[in-house]
């Protein structure tokens, strides 16, 4: 169900989602010229200014994967947007820094296939973690490790204390600013639960640490006693928190399946 802060629109082929108070600012008609291209994991992220002086990302939206490869900006319906809204602002209610999402359109072209984009609000002076492990650059104008690692487990945290997890948790999705805080984004494969057992928890930790070790740019980076730091942090003083992160650590992961998989791809 839409959360009641937005409002459901319709425009010729498009059924557009907007939060109300920034509905205005999501149908303005936006001049090409005035958008610039921005670096993104899957699908073109464009930005726009804003009246009130701050800029909104328009990402479209596109499939990862074997079905990527036939169809990978069409999605079927516009469950795939709905499902985002609902999560973002649960996980906003509930405490879990994200970026703010202002709205959504789902394009009809042929049948119930729709192309979609989805507007979120940019977090400034923001990048993601694979820029940040990729450029020296971009370390340099950011805070070292020993003040992200703590602030990034305790966003997976807050995530997962929120009730939801995210099946594509991967540094791609998880933005850092100058201030040394953290932020998930991208909440369209995110699922709610309540609560989050910690098995849930466990192999959505496990899913971050696949796309660490996946990342040829992460390696070196990232040491054993890094991980380290990131579960001690995540666990804090829960108990239960605690040994699992513990047996986590003990036990050595070598994904070899996915390991096949990467090499095939061309990742490994």
């Amino acid at each position: 169900m839409l959360p009641s802060t937005f409002k459901v629109i319709r425009r010729g082929r498009s059924t557009v989602f907007a939060r109300t108070e920034y509905q205005e600012e999501v149908l303005r008609e936006r001049d090409a010229a005035d958008a610039e291209e921005c670096a993104s994991g899957r699908g073109a992220v464009r930005a726009y200014p804003m009246v009130d002086g701050g800029r909104m990302l328009v990402r479209t939206c596109r499939r990862g994967g074997f079905l990527g490869r036939f169809v990978s900006d069409l999605f079927l319906g516009c469950r795939r947007v709905v499902r985002e809204i609902v999560a973002s602002e649960h996980g906003r209610e509930k405490g879990m820094p994200t970026a703010l999402l202002l709205g959504a359109t789902c394009e009809r072209v042929l049948g119930p296939m729709v192309r979609v984009k989805v507007i979120t609000r940019e977090i400034s002076d923001s990048c993601d973690l694979i820029s940040y492990c990729e450029s020296e650059q971009e370390r340099a104008a950011y805070p070292g490790k020993g003040v992200l690692i703590p602030a990034i487990a305790q966003a997976v945290r807050r995530m997962h204390d929120a009730g939801i997890t995210h099946a594509d948790l991967h540094l791609k999705n998880i933005l850092i600013d100058k201030k040394g805080r953290a932020y998930i984004i991208d909440l369209d494969k995110a699922t709610i639960h309540r609560p989050v057992s910690v098995s849930r928890r466990k192999d959505n930790l496990l899913r971050l640490d696949r796309s660490i070790r996946k990342w040829r740019a992460s390696r070196g980076m990232v040491t054993t006693a890094d991980r380290l730091r990131f579960l001690t942090a995540y666990a804090g003083g829960d108990e239960g928190l605690r040994s699992a992160c513990r047996e986590m650590f003990r036990t050595e992961r070598s994904y070899p399946l996915h390991r096949f998989f990467w090499k095939l791809m061309g990742i490994e």
